[in-house]
């Protein structure tokens, strides 16, 4: 991929259970230093809209054919409202690369999802699907998963749009924006 292709991360922001809808924010960088946008969408809290919600916001902003890889924040938005990395990748032609730190307890995910999710099994479905990795950083553990990308290029790939620690400067400036 060249050095200064343009990328989205996305990345939610603060809600409460009682909340209908989460925030998410995206922000679409050249390469590892240039903004070049910033957009925001919602996802429902503990639904099953997430990967439809950020494929149709990244399509309907004018960066929608211009974006060469998608970054994510983990895969869970709103709660457990799981993005289909398989499903994304499809549906934008593009690959897709979620990361976060540390290693995803997936039997805890799940019995939390049994408890507070009415219709649990088909984001649980969509989750168990995602084979994560582990990446070892000077950070730590990054366990990552994605579609469209090879285990052998996403060591550089993280590292080429990277400015500091393990995350992506897309997802990073996303997590601030959707903080704000």
């Amino acid at each position: 991929m060249k050095a200064e292709a343009r990328v989205v991360g996305f990345d939610d922001g603060p809600f409460s259970f009682g909340d209908a809808r989460a925030p998410v924010a995206a922000v679409v960088t050249r390469g590892a230093w240039y903004v070049e946008g910033m957009f925001r969408t919602s996802v429902a809290v503990d639904g099953t809209d997430a990967t439809e919600r950020l494929a149709d916001a990244l399509l309907s902003s004018r960066f929608g054919h211009e974006v060469r890889l998608v970054f994510l924040d983990g895969v869970t938005y709103g709660g457990f409202n799981v993005v289909d990395v398989e499903a994304l990748h499809r549906r934008l032609g593009v690959p897709v690369l979620a990361v976060s730190a540390g290693v995803p307890d997936l039997e805890a995910m799940r019995a939390a999802m049994e408890r507070h999710v009415g219709e649990w099994r088909r984001p649980w479905e969509a989750l168990e699907r995602c084979r994560f990795s582990l990446l070892e950083t000077a950070e730590g553990p990054l366990a990552w998963t994605g579609a469209g990308i090879s285990a052998d290029d996403v060591p550089r790939t993280l590292a080429q749009y990277t400015v500091l620690g393990y995350r992506p400067e897309a997802l990073r400036l996303a997590g601030l924006v959707a903080r704000a």
